[in-house]
């Protein structure tokens, strides 16, 4: 592989874990969990139910706060779905960055 290309590469995959790393931390201000709607006697009441551990804990969400919990959990998926495309694209860069030196080692 030419130096350049190769450069080009690694340079790409730094930018790549560098940008994972920000996004697992914007991750941690965003709350976890799904919007779930009971019904209470006559009431429906909204809860936001998550994980902490092996037991699931449900926090009660007023009214007023529906719409922006909704877009903030929305957020948070869309970081989610980041985190996953630039973890694929890192382990795509290391293997052929892997190949590649194993192929250079071979001709020697």
């Amino acid at each position: 592989m030419e130096p350049i290309l190769k450069g080009v590469l690694k340079e790409e995959l730094e930018r790549a874990s560098r940008n994972l790393f920000v996004y697992n931390e914007k991750l941690k201000d965003y709350p976890q969990g799904k919007l779930v709607t009971k019904r209470r006697k006559n009431n429906y009441v909204n809860y936001l139910v998550y994980r902490e551990g092996n037991k699931v804990k449900s926090d009660y969400v007023k009214k007023v706060e529906i719409d922006d919990i909704q877009i903030l959990i929305a957020k948070r998926n869309d970081i989610k779905n980041q985190i996953k495309l630039l973890k694929q694209q890192i382990n795509d860069l290391e293997k052929i960055l892997k190949v590649n030196k194993n192929r250079n080692a071979e001709k020697i």
